[in-house]
């Protein structure tokens, strides 16, 4: 671009250097004429400098047009280009829609028993969902962000799944979860694709900015009102969404797998805020020798479930909430070794840590799956710890982003 601007300086140059009037001198060495002579002359010389004026218009105007145009060309580049994204996009959630409906028709007759799972069949059921992800890879956000928590947390929980160690999956179960998310897929493909409300465009780096000054082609440019790709966010709706459906399940290798995605508690707190019950998101109890390994001890709450009671115990509750604590990290772990008083002495809730939450409170504590267990509370100490803390919940659960999905 530059250097065809600098083209046309040089013409236009060029034409005032030719158009410049010949050396005065000859006229200096001629002796007087008569004055009839000289208006002629100077009526000569004034349609020279119109004929140099007029030279100089073309070019001129030819720079002024291709000034002018260059944003209206751009503009219209830019416009063809979300065309054909859009266009993409559209057939893309159709493409998927087709496919994710032959699956449904596939696991439909699967749930009409509650037969036991093997890895094997797991396996099976995670490469057609990677099928269908690949598929999604050019769809709307929407699509291809459901496709993805759908096909990782199916991925991590089969990492750690052992036919004879862990919770097995029934047909019922598993397929209809997976329904319920294919379904779910379905719906936001039939949406109106999002149009960008502009063209405009902004520059972003990919690197950090301490040391951007020291390499090349770090600067990539993106459209500043077009959304694409996986919606990375804790906060999205479907992020919450999918851990509710994940939820349901009440399996701890989906639950602990779906929290892996972002290491967020947000999604379980609202959860919780719905169901208007608190527990603390993290407990942590501080390293005795954080030189030989973390800083603390860190345990994460992702997934619960309400239950009725039966006990021939009159003091019992009747109704009890199971909460689901991990240790997300897979290569610092300590839950094999952590004893049910030590948790309750030595772990504090860190994410409102005045909540004054009771971790003696609750009334039994079982291992699960891999680093992870579950404490059993009385619901109506969680729904306590909720109406007290309500306002700090709220607090923390608030999005620090706006909700940019149109603008």
């Amino acid at each position: 671009m530059r250097k065809f601007l600098l083209i046309i300086c040089l013409v236009i140059v060029s034409q005032i250097l030719i158009a410049n009037p010949k050396n005065k001198s000859e006229s200096q060495n001629k002796t007087t004429v008569e004055l009839e002579f000289s208006q002629k002359e100077n009526k000569s010389d004034a349609e020279k400098y119109f004929g140099y004026i007029k030279d100089l218009l073309g070019p001129l105007v030819a720079l002024l047009g291709i000034l002018l145009t260059l944003p209206i060309l751009r503009k219209k580049l830019i416009e063809n280009h979300i065309t054909t994204k859009l266009n993409e996009i559209q057939s893309k959630n159709t493409e998927i829609q087709s496919y994710n409906q032959k699956l449904i028709d596939k696991y439909i007759p699967l749930t009409y028993s509650n037969d036991l799972m093997t890895k094997a069949d797991l396996e099976n059921a995670l490469s057609e969902l990677q099928k269908g992800f690949h598929i999604s890879q050019n769809a709307s956000s929407d699509v291809a962000t459901l496709m993805f928590y759908l096909k990782t947390a199916v991925q991590g929980a089969i990492k750690h799944f052992d036919n004879q160690k862990s919770k097995l999956f029934s047909t019922r179960g598993f397929y209809g979860f997976i329904m319920d998310n294919l379904d779910l897929v379905n719906y936001y493909s039939k949406q109106v694709v999002q149009i960008p409300k502009s063209t405009k465009t902004k520059k972003s780096t990919i690197i950090s900015k301490a040391i951007s000054k020291y390499v090349s082609h770090s600067k990539i440019e993106q459209f500043k009102y077009f959304k694409l790709g996986i919606i990375d966010s804790p906060d999205s709706a479907h992020f919450t969404i999918f851990s509710g459906n994940v939820n349901k399940t009440n399996h701890a290798l989906l639950m602990r797998s779906t929290f892996q995605i972002y290491l967020s508690p947000k999604a379980i707190a609202k959860l919780l805020f719905i169901n208007k019950i608190y527990a603390p998101l993290i407990i942590s109890k501080p390293h005795e020798d954080p030189l030989f390994g973390t800083k603390s001890f860190d345990l994460y709450l992702i997934g619960f479930s309400i239950n009725n009671q039966i006990s021939v115990d009159p003091e019992a509750p009747s109704k009890v909430v199971d909460l689901i604590y991990s240790n997300p990290l897979d290569f610092h772990r300590f839950i094999d070794a952590l004893k049910y008083e030590k948790l309750k002495s030595d772990f504090k809730d860190i994410w409102i840590p005045d909540s004054k939450f009771d971790l003696s409170k609750s009334i039994s504590m079982s291992k699960t799956e891999i680093e992870t267990f579950k404490l059993k509370y009385d619901k109506e100490y969680l729904f306590e710890m909720h109406k007290n803390n309500k306002r700090k919940i709220k607090k923390k659960i608030k999005i620090t982003v706006p909700n940019t999905r149109y603008s």
